[in-house]
């Protein structure tokens, strides 16, 4: 599947407004904030689970990350998914807003 720079300019807004953080917060590995990571970890599983970017190549879409910390986010948000219904919850309504607005 093939990533635009539309797609990601428009999750990074969405994530930016649901999460109160700047676009540049989600784009660079700078910060610890949670708010900024749980972000972070929904660009990340919305690049490898919705647009097939591999662990590898997120580094092409996010500065400064490695593909050990890719994998790693994704895995904390399954496991979030599975454990607490708000984190499930939030991300459906940002792919429901990133697809059909």
């Amino acid at each position: 599947m093939v990533v635009t720079l539309v797609d990601i300019s428009r999750a990074v807004c969405e994530l930016s407004y649901m999460f109160g953080v700047g676009i540049q917060d989600i784009n660079e590995m700078k910060s610890r904030k949670q708010n900024i990571i749980d972000a972070r970890r929904f660009l990340i599983y919305y690049l490898w689970n919705h647009k097939g970017v591999k662990h590898y190549h997120m580094k092409q879409y996010i500065k400064g990350i490695h593909h050990a910390t890719s994998m790693y986010h994704c895995k904390i948000i399954e496991d979030l998914f599975d454990s607490h219904e708000k984190y499930r919850r939030k991300y459906f309504e940002f792919l429901y807003k990133i697809e059909y607005s």
